[in-house]
This record gives C-alpha cells, structure tokens and sequence, in this order.
C-alpha cells in the first residue's frame, strides 16, 4: 500500500513540477510581449518627439540608431536563447 501511494506522489510530483515550469514560461512569454510592445511605442514615439521639438531628421536618426543598438544588445540574449530552443522545453 505504502508502495503504491509513494509511486502515485513521486508521479503527481513530476506533473506538478512541468505544470509550475509552463506556468513560469507563460509569464515569461508574456513579460517578453510585453516588453516588444513598448520597444515598438518608444520606436515611434523618441523620433516623434525630436521632430516635434525642432531637432534635425539627422539627430532623430543617430538617437533611433542608438536605441535599436541598446535594444539588440539588450535582447540579444533572449533572441539566441529562444533560436537554441530554450523556450521550446
């Protein structure tokens, strides 16, 4: 009897654990949409704003160049991380 119970919870144990692991990539997957999104806003908006407020096209495109730079860098890790398949598990 004890045998049997131990073996149900060992199995109920690796189901949970998968369960709680797909529960933490969905608010990861979430946190990374949501962070897309914002990249995407700032894109638009940070040039808007230059222009908006008498700055040459020439500076808007080095401050553009220079945020699309900071963010490759900054979300380079996950890129690579999601091409290996590491969100795939």
């Amino acid at each position: 009897m004890d045998k049997k119970l131990e073996a149900m919870l060992e199995s109920l144990d690796i189901d949970i654990e998968r369960k709680c692991f797909e529960l933490q990539q969905k608010r990861h997957d979430v946190a990374m949409k949501r962070v897309f999104m914002v990249c995407c806003m700032l894109f638009i908006i940070v040039p808007a704003t230059l222009v908006l407020f008498g700055l040459s096209i020439i500076t808007s495109i080095t401050w553009t160049t220079i945020f699309i730079l900071v963010c490759a860098a900054v979300l380079l890790p996950v890129i690579l991380e999601s091409i290996s398949g590491g969100f795939l598990r």
